[in-house]
């Protein structure tokens, strides 16, 4: 009827018929779709404002830390985080120290090796034991010049050297003989070494990528006192180390870590040592293990601390890992 009155429908509709089951099918989808924007937005807004409440909780503390820790009026350096150099003689012993740390990362470890006839030095390493800022111009290369000139110093005044490497000291250590022409360690002990962080479950993603993508929009990160790797609570306090940590420098330390683990080189297996606890929630020990298969490292250099977390010169192990290090480098040096 509505043809022969001139009322045409659109060209290809004549004779189609919607079906209302249609209809409500794109209304509902239209609904979802319209619940997952808002639900999209609102997860980026909590995001949003969870960023910039930590953004906010992390300059506060970085504040605070700067502004209420003794350090040398003269040199700016933390007290208890000055360069170590103990003892004298012929036999010389570089201490590297550790991400964030200072020479106090070693603990009792220094004194017994001077009261055993050796020079002992730990310097500071760039960046570290003075403010989180000044981690901020320093770079793996500048902290692998840093432990090459204190070798080649300590190699200049002694005719037996041996280095000891705690947690990025350690990857330094293998790095600068690894990439270097200088002359090698006649001992060479890796307390720990940084070669990945511990992977967690509730992560998804290794820390290190859960840094990359967060270091745009957050420059540091808060570790606090609360998430120290060890397992021994009195020697918590013993430590020093940075409480507000630049998520660049963190990137750095990934970095330099990455590239020890690229070096093509196998250990004298007669010479190196390698320390590490099973449960380290800072260096991998399953990477630990891994890399040391691949250098060469065999079994019987190697000291297994269960008691222990990450710092194993202030932990439940502390006297094992200092007397396997004393007996170890005696044996070495005579």
């Amino acid at each position: 009827m509505s043809e022969c009155l001139g009322f045409l429908p659109p060209h290809g509709t004549r004779g189609t018929v919607v079906k209302p089951s249609a209809n409500k099918d794109r209304a509902r989808s239209g609904r979802w779709n319209r619940r997952l924007l808002i639900g999209v937005a609102a997860f980026f807004c909590l995001l949003s404002v969870a960023g910039c409440t930590y953004h906010w909780i992390a300059a506060k503390a970085l504040e605070r830390e700067v502004n209420t820790a003794a350090r040398n009026p003269e040199t700016g350096i933390l007290l208890g985080a000055e360069p170590i150099t103990l003892g004298s003689g012929y036999k010389g012993v570089l201490l590297l120290h550790g991400f964030v740390g200072s020479p106090k990362d070693f603990g009792g470890l220094s004194q017994r090796l001077a009261d055993a006839g050796y020079l002992v030095h730990a310097p500071l390493l760039p960046g570290h034991g003075t403010r989180p800022q000044d981690l901020l111009v320093e770079d793996p290369d500048t902290w692998f010049a840093a432990a090459e000139e204190a070798y080649r110093d300590l190699r200049s005044r002694c005719n037996w050297v041996a280095v000891v490497g705690f947690s990025m000291g350690g990857t330094l250590a293998v790095g600068l003989f690894a990439e270097s022409e200088t002359r090698q360690p006649d001992a060479l002990v890796l307390a720990c070494p940084f070669l990945g962080a511990t992977r967690r479950w509730y992560a998804v993603l290794p820390l290190e990528t859960w840094n990359r993508l967060l270091m745009p929009v957050f420059p540091y990160v808060v570790k606090g006192t609360a998430f120290v790797q060890i397992n021994r609570q009195e020697g918590a306090s013993e430590i020093i180390s940075y409480r507000t940590i630049p998520t660049y420098a963190i990137d750095c330390l990934s970095r330099a870590a990455a590239r020890v683990r690229r070096a093509q080189w196998r250990m004298h297996p007669g010479r190196t040592l390698l320390l590490y606890s099973t449960h380290d929630g800072a260096a991998s020990p399953r990477r630990i293990r891994k890399i040391a298969d691949r250098w060469g490292i065999p079994d019987a250099s190697r000291v297994v601390l269960t008691n222990s977390n990450h710092h194993i010169f202030w932990d439940h192990d502390c006297e094992q890992a200092i007397d396997a290090v004393m007996k170890f480098l005696d044996e070495k040096c005579n």
